[in-house]
């Protein structure tokens, strides 16, 4: 499954540890979780100009620190 952030195909995506969750890792925007929530709305934040390369941005500071 396609990185819900960034898109790109190689990343995994699992079922994180509670039922509503969901666990990322992606080599462009690192290890992650969301919500069941989030999840399912995040196309639709994405669609704003610009936002999917500043939400990687963020998630990958936030891996590395």
């Amino acid at each position: 499954m396609a990185c819900p952030v960034c898109d790109l195909s190689s990343a995994t995506v699992e079922q994180g540890p509670t039922h509503d969750s969901v666990s990322v890792d992606c080599v462009h925007c690192g290890k992650f979780g969301l919500t069941g929530s989030l999840f399912a709305s995040l196309p639709t934040h994405l669609q704003q100009r610009d936002a999917a390369p500043k939400l990687s941005h963020v998630v990958r500071k936030a891996h590395e620190s």
